[in-house]
């Protein structure tokens, strides 16, 4: 059932993409695999009964203006969302008809889930609708005016980071740790959690943005297959914890290893974590008590919380609040995250 799916969206075995070389040598391959999209979801709306009532709007409130990001199998565009007289941009999602595995179809129920789930915490993407009436089928969330984490951060490599955004990069860290808190509290495990699935508002907030889609849509080359069942969509294993590699567990302590992670990016202003280590051999590299090497313009105190981030036993790693506390502290302390910033212009706050 798709409620259990969210809890082991990576683990249930469902083996629902196992018969699709055999859908792909029938004739009509496509109003099959359509069908299937249909099934999931009927299914979602038979778990989840006020999703229908409440979240399903009208596809003429929605008009799109442009694609903002492409994957092989879906899509994210830029709309105007009109709600009795009043406007806003949203980012709408959808999948590209024909062309989904079963896993696609997976993974876009369990996103309306997860938002509808996590909706209203101030650090996560928020959930606006569902349109499921006709085609494609779109899920409509807020618009990130300043685009997702990593690629801010990639903009400073040329000029460097100034003390007014170090400040920023500190607070959107924090954002960060408060999400962290909620899907705890939720008993909700994001699996998942990098640079490229936080997203900036106009004014600097950062949220938690991706919760199934962005494997395809955003990022085609950080994601391999899972080695254990080709019945699993590609997986980010340079974020996941050893101990999903080798027992194919991820529980909340595993969210905090790929927040240890997400902060070796910031600080390296988005480089690719063991760029040069095949996807394959992250298990014995982990096990064999390798981390990622402290960046050179990271403090000790910042990659002391990164550590403990990656210790081995997941107990041993601290919690979210302990996050909160830590990067805090440290920010009461030094006053930042990087050993040398570029001074802002003059008369610029």
């Amino acid at each position: 059932m798709l409620a259990i799916t969210i809890v082991g969206l990576f683990l249930i075995p469902t083996c629902v993409a196992c018969g699709v070389r055999r859908h792909r040598q029938q004739s009509g391959f496509k109003a099959i695999i359509d069908t299937e999209f249909d099934d999931y979801l009927q299914e979602l709306l038979h778990e989840q009964p006020d999703i229908r009532s409440e979240w399903n709007l009208e596809r003429n409130m929605i008009k799109i203006q442009r694609e903002i990001g492409c994957g092989e199998f879906g899509r994210i565009e830029l709309a105007e969302f009109r709600r009795g007289k009043a406007t806003c941009l949203v980012a709408v999602k959808s999948l590209i008809s024909g062309r989904c595995l079963p896993v696609s179809y997976r993974d876009f129920c369990h996103e309306i889930l997860c938002l509808k789930r996590l909706h209203g915490h101030p650090n996560i993407i928020n959930f606006l609708g569902i349109v499921i009436s006709g085609d494609p089928k779109y899920i409509i969330v807020e618009y990130a005016a300043r685009g997702d984490l990593l690629s801010y951060v990639q903009a400073f490599r040329n000029q460097g980071v100034t003390f007014r955004e170090e400040k920023r990069l500190v607070r959107m860290a924090t954002d960060i740790t408060f999400a962290l808190q909620h899907m705890d509290m939720e008993r909700f495990i994001h699996r998942d959690l990098a640079c490229r699935n936080v997203l900036i508002m106009e004014d600097y907030i950062a949220k938690i943005g991706d919760f199934g889609l962005s494997r395809d849509i955003y990022e085609t080359g950080r994601y391999w297959k899972n080695p254990w069942s080709q019945c699993q969509g590609p997986l980010p294993f340079k974020w996941m914890p050893p101990e999903f590699m080798t027992q194919g567990i991820f529980e909340t302590k595993g969210d905090i290893w790929s927040y240890g992670v997400m902060l070796w990016e910031i600080t390296t202003l988005g480089e690719t974590p063991f760029s040069n280590v095949p996807a394959h051999m992250m298990v014995s590299l982990l096990l064999d008590g390798k981390r990622l090497p402290q960046p050179e313009n990271c403090t000790d105190n910042l990659y002391a919380i990164m550590r403990k981030c990656w210790q081995s036993q997941p107990e041993d790693r601290p919690n979210a609040q302990d996050l909160t506390n830590e990067l805090k502290d440290l920010f009461t302390k030094e006053k930042k995250f990087f050993k040398t910033v570029v001074p802002d212009a003059l008369g610029v706050d």
